[in-house]
């Protein structure tokens, strides 16, 4: 039998009547973990990090960049560790989803506030990686079109057909170099106030794009991953080389902002790659490490964070809260506008799919729904309602509010509960086999999902970083109240 810590837990009752076809097999190796990891964290959420650095400052939001990364990791590793301890499921050969772990340690209970807080989550993810693409598909558009227009079917205030043309052109059109000054409201489709709700052409023909590879599994997607990694490089390099020629000012960038409020949800939206991590253990090949895979993610996207928030911030006297809207625009030189256009369809574009099936997968493994209304509900409703966020500075505020109320603890918060759970059933185990004079069982290597030094200190370190991020967030809510409808200090 198994050697793994055994685990004295309730019986669960699982009906497992969804069809296997439904899901993935085991063959995500380590490069395509990577990618599918780095893919997941390096999504819409950065797209605010400029001026969040220009808010901010650049020493606090990269110190709690730091932060977020170690936590981050060890929540994912910690919360692999406690999936492994699992009945059954050493090998990670059982199929189970994020709320699942949370049933079999505290019960059913336990499971449906994970549930409810993981398509929150979930939800905020896919809006906004659909919004945020959606705006430079219809800048692309204005590219592309001779007449240099999109189309829209507005509902409010009154139900029409308009078209949007950019109110300003600049006197060369260069390929590369630093860009003339640009009004961001003028280089945006649709974010006049003359235009109410609308459907855009260009959210229209991102919605024809991503729908049929929402239908795939995890794995089939990974084909596509690499072709967002690859991009996702490429596009970094030529925004940094954009940011230089735009000329660095680092008055723009003081080393203390004076505005923190939306600062730490904007950080940690970023790092909501948590709660996929039990859907990739489910099709991840047995030899692919759990903290090797976790660690080289993290640090490698964190390094691009704090650079595309730091040049970016300096580059531009005053950022758009999506830096994409200003590197897309039509005042930004041709290579820096093809780039862009590139990065919002390819790289944030693509990273909707992979949270639309994960919430497919916990809707359907978790026995919420049949798996015809988990297709519903994962793909056909975020397309329902995203367009009410299109306009304005809502896509800023979800990021930021979702950052702080659904992402920080259910991907900071409830994997260290869990670890803490799982530590303590197999201390009461081990603990019974001894009084009973039987050995205690230490875990093969095979078995381990952290290494064994840092499995000694596994307790305190999840109580250790559990406590700061709950502190971080008090501190975030207490000031968001202090901020509400005043304009102290810090705000």
């Amino acid at each position: 039998g198994e050697e793994a810590d055994p685990l004295l837990m309730r019986k669960i009752k699982r009906t497992n009547s969804w069809n296997e076809s439904s899901f993935g097999g085991k063959t995500i190796t380590f490069v395509g973990s990577v990618v599918l990891t780095v893919n997941n964290i390096s999504g819409a959420g950065m797209l605010t990090l400029p001026q969040v650095y220009q808010q901010a400052g650049w020493v606090v939001p990269s110190v709690v960049f730091l932060v977020i990364m170690v936590a981050s990791t060890c929540a994912a590793t910690f919360l692999s560790d406690a999936v492994a301890r699992l009945p059954g499921n050493a090998f990670f050969q059982r199929r189970v989803e994020f709320a699942c772990v949370f049933e079999e340690l505290f019960g059913i209970k336990a499971k449906r506030i994970a549930q409810v807080l993981l398509t929150l989550c979930l939800y905020s993810q896919i809006i906004t990686g659909i919004v945020a693409s959606a705006k430079i598909a219809d800048a692309f558009i204005v590219y592309v079109n001779p007449s240099r227009s999109t189309y829209a079917l507005q509902l409010t205030p009154t139900p029409d057909f308009i078209t949007w043309t950019p109110s300003y052109h600049p006197a060369e059109d260069l390929m590369y170099g630093a860009a003339p000054p640009c009004d961001s409201n003028a280089a945006v489709p649709f974010q006049d106030d003359a235009s109410g709700i609308v459907i855009t052409l260009g959210y229209m023909v991102l919605m024809l794009l991503l729908l049929p590879l929402s239908f795939q599994t995890l794995d089939e997607n990974i084909l596509m991953q690499y072709l967002s990694f690859g991009l996702l490089f490429v596009a970094v390099l030529v925004f940094l080389v954009q940011f230089v020629y735009q000329g660095l000012d680092w008055k723009r960038v003081p080393a203390f902002g004076d505005s923190y409020a939306d600062m730490l949800g904007s950080v940690m939206f970023n790092y909501g790659f948590v709660v996929m991590v039990p859907s990739w253990l489910n099709e991840k090949k047995q030899n692919v490490s759990v903290n090797k895979t976790m660690w080289t993610s993290t640090v490698m996207s964190t390094v691009l964070y704090i650079l595309i928030g730091v040049l970016g911030g300096l580059a531009y006297p005053d950022v758009d809260g999506n830096f994409l809207n200003t590197l897309a625009s039509h005042c930004s030189p041709r290579l820096t506008r093809l780039t862009a256009f590139a990065f919002a369809l390819v790289c944030v574009g693509l990273s909707v799919p992979v949270f639309v099936i994960m919430l497919r997968y916990n809707l359907i493994v978790g026995e919420l729904v049949s798996e015809r209304w988990a297709f519903f509900w994962s793909i056909g409703f975020p397309w329902m309602v995203s367009f009410l966020f299109y306009k304005g500075q809502l896509f800023n505020e979800l990021i930021a509010i979702s950052g702080q109320v659904v992402n920080g603890p259910i991907n900071f918060i409830l994997p260290f509960l869990a670890c803490l759970k799982g530590l303590q059933i197999a201390q009461a185990a081990a603990q019974t086999r001894m009084s009973q004079g039987r050995p205690t069982l230490e875990r093969k290597a095979s078995f381990r999902v952290i290494p064994k030094a840092l499995a000694e200190w596994q307790g305190w370190i999840a109580w250790f970083l559990m406590t700061t991020i709950m502190a971080m967030l008090l501190t975030a809510y207490l000031l968001d109240a202090l901020c509400a409808g005043t304009s102290v200090g810090l705000c």
